[in-house]
This record gives C-alpha cells, sequence and structure tokens, in this order.
C-alpha cells in the first residue's frame, strides 16, 4: 500500500477509535494535550500528526500505533 493509503486508514481509525470508546474531541483533547483543532485535522485527513502525537492519540484510545494503520480492507 501507498503511504497515502496508510494515512488514509489512519484518519478512519482514530475516528472510528474514537467513536467506539464513546470519546467526544474535547475529551481526546484533554487525554492526548493535543488541541481539538489539530484532532479534527486529523480525523478529516486535512493534516497527519506526528509520531508522538500518534503515540499519545494511541495511549489515549487504549490501542497500538499499527491499530490505527491496519486497513479495513483486508
Amino acid at each position: 500500500m501507498s503511504f497515502f493509503v496508510y494515512n488514509v486508514c489512519m484518519t478512519l481509525r482514530i475516528w472510528e477509535a474514537r467513536k467506539k470508546k464513546g470519546i467526544s474531541l474535547k475529551e481526546l483533547e484533554r487525554r492526548t494535550g493535543i488541541s481539538k483543532s489539530a484532532l479534527n485535522y486529523y480525523e478529516n485527513g486535512i493534516r497527519y500528526p506526528d509520531l508522538q502525537q500518534l503515540e499519545r492519540i494511541a495511549a489515549a484510545l487504549d490501542t497500538s500505533i499499527s491499530n490505527l494503520y491496519e486497513s479495513p480492507y483486508k
């Protein structure tokens, strides 16, 4: 898969994991220290988190970075 496809999968997985946990963007902001607007950009594929931010997001969502990059099209 290309870099673009991995990032699209990651943005979808962040959104899915957050919704599954019932966590608002505001709560994810509180848990990660990443602004709500940045998180919104990440979920919508406008921007992409760096590795440090991705680690904090994964930890807040009780998942792993590899799960966030897993393709839904297996």
